[in-house]
């Protein structure tokens, strides 16, 4: 395996773990945070109802 060939690789997986990483972290907060506002709005609803 030629070295250039793995530095390129390895600087490619490199800016995706750097980008990667941020992004999930924000995706999954950000799920949470739907899944709660969406779980409170059922309650709402729910008292309103009763």
């Amino acid at each position: 395996m030629d070295i250039e060939l793995q530095i390129v690789l390895v600087s490619i997986l490199a800016m995706i773990g750097i980008i990667g990483m941020p992004l999930y972290a924000f995706w999954m907060l950000w799920k949470k945070s739907g899944e709660a506002k969406h779980a409170q709005e059922e309650r709402q609803h729910q008292h309103q109802h009763s």
